[in-house]
């Protein structure tokens, strides 16, 4: 026996999973994992420009707020 069973018309199967499914193939895989890495290690080398920026503009405010001068950091735009 199912909810349906005893509540006729007011509980019924979803017509789409609660959760949506994506399916990854293995390049998405490889760009989203780049990208993760990117982030969480503050290496400026996504592949994304404007995130590169980003992770650069972060590192050389950091450097700027402990008194630092910010090592390893290229402007290449």
């Amino acid at each position: 026996m199912t909810a349906s069973t005893f509540f006729p018309g007011i509980i019924s199967t979803p017509a789409e999973p609660a959760i949506p499914i994506v399916y990854e193939d293995s390049a998405t895989d490889e760009k989203s994992l780049r990208i993760h890495a990117a982030i969480q290690l503050r290496v400026p080398n996504s592949g994304i420009p404007w995130l590169d920026r980003m992770i650069r503009e972060s590192r050389r405010l950091d450097a700027k707020a402990r008194g630092a001068a910010p090592s390893g950091i290229t402007h290449d735009d």
